[in-house]
């Protein structure tokens, strides 16, 4: 354990109707994540609450959803099983935009979003966003966003 975190994130276009590009793509972070603390962050899952277990149980560790209407939208982060890490607090969006953590890695707290935003002007929704991040007080802050086609 280096107390060093790798960050990846990917707009994965949909994971919910194709079991076969799931399972392919969670072999694929896998073995890119392999004896590394590794935080994922996925937009555009399509994911809804009837496949949460199953993916979890696929990834095999831990996955942290903001769900989408299973069509469009949803955003995950997937927390890898070795990584030394506290989940304070989970700020999840209802509408699968975004999510916020306030965590504990390595001893340092720090504030993860992984956001899909909206394509068209919407300030407001940014705004919001910024508000929940600020909500966790902390000086560390990794953000990825990611606005939609």
């Amino acid at each position: 354990m280096s107390g060093m975190i790798n960050y990846l994130s990917l707009n994965v276009k949909g994971l919910k109707s194709n079991e076969i590009k799931r399972h392919k793509m969670f072999e694929y972070l896998k073995k890119i994540q392999k004896g590394k603390d590794t935080i994922i962050l996925l937009q555009e899952t399509h994911s809804t609450e009837l496949e949460m277990d199953k993916w979890k149980r696929e990834w095999g560790n831990n996955i942290i959803f903001s769900h989408g209407e299973g069509n469009s939208r949803g955003v995950c982060i997937m927390l890898h099983g070795n990584l030394d890490i506290e989940v304070h607090e989970q700020i999840i969006d209802e509408n699968g935009r975004y999510i916020v953590l306030d965590v504990t890695i390595y001893d340092v707290r720090l504030t993860i979003c992984n956001v899909y935003g909206p394509n068209r002007d919407d300030p407001e929704f940014y705004l919001r966003v910024i508000e929940q991040i600020e909500s966790c007080n902390n000086d560390h802050r990794v953000i990825v966003s990611l606005m939609t086609d």
